[in-house]
C-alpha cells in the first residue's frame, strides 16, 4: 500500500472520528453522572467509519476475531481482538486498520503498553499474520 493510500484512510478515520457526536466521549446519566462507556463510543465511531466506507470495496467491522488461529502461540490469544478494523473479508493480506479504543480517565500505563503491543502484532507484515497496515491505539476522556 502506498503513502498515498494510507493517507487517505487515515484522513478517512480522522474524519469518521469528527462525526462521532460530544454525548458518545461520555454518556449522559442520571443525577448529573457521565458514563465513560467505550463501548458505546466505538459502535458510534463504527457507525461513522461504515458511513465513510460505503459503497467502497473495505468494510468496518467491531471487534472481530479475524486470523484468531493463525497466531495460537500468542500469550494472550483470547485478547487479541482490535475493537475496531478496516479490511477486506476473507483475507489477510490486504487489512488497512486496527484500532484499540481506551476511553477512561484512569487508563494506566500498562494497559496503553498492552494494547500496542497488540497493534505491533496486527500490523506485522508476512505470511500468517494479519497484515494491517494501520494500527491506532486511540486514547479519549484521559490527559495525560
Amino acid at each position: 500500500m502506498s503513502e498515498r493510500e494510507k493517507k487517505d484512510h487515515l484522513n478517512k478515520f480522522k474524519n469518521a472520528l469528527l462525526n462521532v457526536s460530544p454525548e458518545y466521549f461520555g454518556i449522559p446519566a442520571i443525577h448529573g453522572q457521565v458514563h465513560m462507556n467505550e463501548r458505546a463510543f466505538a459502535y458510534e465511531l463504527y457507525h461513522q467509519l461504515r458511513k465513510i466506507y460505503n459503497g467502497s470495496n473495505w468494510y468496518a467491522n467491531g471487534e472481530l476475531r479475524k486470523g484468531l488461529t493463525l497466531l495460537p502461540n500468542y500469550e494472550q490469544d483470547n485478547t487479541l481482538i482490535p475493537d475496531l478494523v478496516v479490511h477486506h473479508h476473507k483475507t489477510t493480506t490486504n487489512n488497512i486498520m486496527a484500532i484499540e479504543i481506551k476511553s477512561t480517565p484512569t487508563v494506566t500505563g500498562s494497559q496503553l503498553i498492552q494494547d500496542l503491543k497488540k497493534l505491533e502484532i496486527f500490523t506485522r507484515p508476512g505470511e500468517g499474520y494479519l497484515n494491517y497496515h494501520i494500527g491506532i491505539l486511540l486514547v479519549i476522556n484521559s490527559s495525560f
